[in-house]
């Protein structure tokens, strides 16, 4: 993908950043199918997964977009291949997620709460400094506020909790 760095320098960076602010969390952009993907390149993304441990993941399959370098490259991954990579990926990455997500279970976060939950049920919703999603408990409506959360639970796309 033409990319000005290895996997090697990838990982050192992501311990300099994690070394520097601890408790920091890490997304990424993740792209399966890249023309000329071996299954052996495809288990080296998943490892980095796990040693780099990301919150969050924006993952796709790949597609030639006009005008690109790449688009001149043979696509040479076969589209049932990337959807089975794609789906793969997203599995582990759920699982690093809900790990991640239960750590954060009984303590106290900083939440910049935008308005009323999805979820409902006179609940509000916010994020974390690192960008997680928390549905909490209100007793007054704390829109466009920054308000302490304390976690009482999670699953693997958001925290929950109430106002502590």
């Amino acid at each position: 993908m033409n990319r000005g760095y290895n996997r090697e320098d990838y990982l050192a960076l992501a311990g300099r950043i994690k070394a520097g602010l601890p408790g920091i969390l890490l997304s990424t952009d993740v792209i399966v199918g890249f023309p000329g993907e071996t299954e052996e390149d495809f288990e080296a993304t998943c490892a980095l997964l796990r040693e780099v441990r990301f919150a969050n993941i924006f993952s796709f399959r790949y597609s030639p977009r006009p005008m690109t370098e790449a688009a001149l490259i043979p696509d040479d991954v076969p589209l049932e291949v990337k959807r089975r990579r794609l789906v793969a990926l997203q599995q582990r990455q759920r699982t690093i997620q809900i790990e991640l997500n239960e750590s954060f279970v009984g303590r106290d976060v900083r939440v910049l709460c935008t308005g009323p939950s999805v979820k409902g049920g006179g609940r509000y919703a916010g994020r974390t400094e690192g960008n997680q999603v928390v549905n909490f408990d209100a007793a007054t409506d704390p829109t466009g506020r920054f308000v302490t959360v304390r976690v009482t639970g999670s699953g693997p796309y958001s925290l929950h909790g109430e106002i502590a």
